[in-house]
């Protein structure tokens, strides 16, 4: 599956229903669950592991089991856009917007059918006629990640009319119990397809956990991310900033965890590097350079910038600053605004 990556996270719910059986099957992903330093899987990683994970337990229920196993921390900063809308449509479109970032393989598109908001969710065809039993195994468990934050979000206030499928399931009744609707076919439904469907209205409800100003910082750091993976890269050292834009969230990712992500080695990186005339090291200081001007400017409080670069405390954010340009982070900001107004 040439180009069809998801974000390793993905399997975090999958492994750990595992460990809870006692089954050992750490020959299939312990390449990839080690030090956080795989970002993004390929769909034939992900396949190797969920397949081995079938066979090895021979449960029908696992895809209804993994969706109630997993978290919103999956989503890395897609899931926390998600949760900050100040609507229930509004996180949930931003976040379907962001989505790129986690994978290629699933989508989610949500419209209004007379008296019904459909959420309909579809996996990418080359991977369901690849291995059907995973993709479908999948799409189980996501569609019941989605219902469960829907229904946290609306304060455990709205259910499903109906779920519609489009393959045959073990395990319809169980998954009707889990979403608490009944189970239909699908018409025109394609089998790598279903549905979700609730009363319409429910995306114009408020969010609990709205806060608005950070939804907005979270979405220019998703852009950046998306915009740099569309540029042309031309060198070495662009490919390198690409991979460290992809795995950035907390913090920088170390020089290991990218040349992990490039399949090279820490030196191969570092001689590649020097042939352009620069150091992993510098391009690290210029991203957070780059970052925390365009942030200052834009009028993100000292605060925020810190927050976004990663930084436990702002105090060590203002010191860094001082040390780059020999002024303060609020002095630099208040300079410029005079400046451009």
């Amino acid at each position: 599956m040439k180009n069809k990556v998801l974000s390793r996270d993905y399997l975090v719910a999958w492994i750990e229903l595992v460990k809870i059986q006692n089954i050992d099957i750490s020959y299939a992903f312990k390449d990839l669950i080690s030090d956080k330093e795989i970002s993004h899987i390929s769909f034939d990683q992900y396949t190797n592991v969920v397949s081995n994970i079938l066979s090895r337990t021979n449960d029908n229920e696992l895809g209804i089991k993994a969706g109630k196993f997993a978290n919103i921390g999956i989503l890395g900063i897609v899931g926390q856009i998600l949760k900050l809308g100040r609507t229930i449509g509004e996180g949930l479109q931003k976040a379907i917007d962001y989505s790129v970032l986690l994978s290629n393989i699933f989508n989610i598109t949500i419209s209004n059918e007379e008296s019904n908001t459909v959420f309909t969710f579809s996996f990418d065809e080359e991977c369901y006629n690849f291995s059907p039993e995973v993709a479908q195994q999948s799409m189980i468990a996501w569609i019941i990640f989605i219902y469960k934050e829907v229904f946290l979000l609306t304060q455990n206030s709205q259910q499903p009319k109906e779920a519609n499928i489009n393959f045959d399931l073990f395990s319809f009744q169980k998954l009707s119990e889990t979403l608490c609707c009944p189970i239909k076919k699908g018409v025109g439904l394609k089998s790598n397809e279903m549905r979700l469907v609730f009363e319409k209205g429910i995306l114009d409800k408020k969010n609990v956990f709205s806060d608005y100003e950070l939804m907005l910082q979270l979405e220019q750091l998703a852009r950046q991310r998306i915009q740099f993976q569309k540029e042309n890269l031309n060198n070495f050292s662009d490919h390198i900033k690409l991979v460290i834009y992809s795995l950035l969230d907390s913090s920088f990712p170390e020089l290991k965890t990218v040349a992990s992500q490039l399949n090279l080695s820490e030196r191969t990186v570092q001689r590649k590097l020097k042939y352009e005339n620069t150091t992993y090291s510098q391009i690290v200081l210029d991203l957070k350079k780059s970052i925390a001007e365009e942030y200052l400017k834009q009028r993100y409080s000292v605060k925020e910038v810190a927050y976004l670069l990663g930084y436990s405390e702002s105090s060590a954010f203002v010191n860094a600053f001082k040390n780059w340009y020999g002024i303060s982070p609020q002095n630099y900001r208040d300079k410029y605004l005079v400046i451009s107004n």
